[in-house]
């Protein structure tokens, strides 16, 4: 996540931040609230939601990983990652 963390810094207050425990919640409840095909979906469920609900977050990098993907070659994982911007 991408956001100006000067004055939380300056403060050392919590709520001039994004509290990560939250941001955690957040994502495990996208990830158990449907099953997803792609990781695609998952990662722009997960962006979406993060800028939706966090207004401090200015942009998002989602990285998700699945293990033991059906590729029949030497990959131990495929992975996704995306960034989104809050738009003005």
């Amino acid at each position: 996540m991408a956001l100006d963390l000067r004055e939380a810094g300056e403060a050392d207050d919590v709520a001039l931040t994004v509290d990560y425990a939250e941001v955690y919640a957040l994502v495990r409840e996208i990830e158990g609230a449907k099953q997803y095909a792609l990781l695609e979906a998952l990662v722009t469920d997960i962006a979406g939601a993060v800028l939706e609900r966090f207004p401090r977050v200015e942009e998002v990098t989602v990285r998700a990983r699945k293990p033991e993907v059906p590729v029949g070659g030497l990959m131990d994982h495929a992975e996704v990652e995306i960034t989104r911007r809050r738009e003005n």
